[in-house]
């Protein structure tokens, strides 16, 4: 998965799906998936932060 800016519910809802994913995986420490999940979850935060902010 290309990680970008989550700018919708739906992109939300493909992100979190993808990192429950890389979740129940053994990741090898430095690998492409390893710094996914990475990016996944402050790309995540950030949006979760924005909805929160706005309500």
């Amino acid at each position: 998965m290309k990680v970008k800016v989550i700018k919708s519910q739906q992109e939300y809802d493909a992100a979190m799906a993808r990192l429950s994913e890389l979740m129940g995986v053994d990741l090898v420490s430095g690998s492409e998936e390893e710094a996914e999940l990475e990016l996944l979850a402050l790309v995540i935060e950030d949006y979760e932060r924005g909805i929160v902010l706005e309500k």
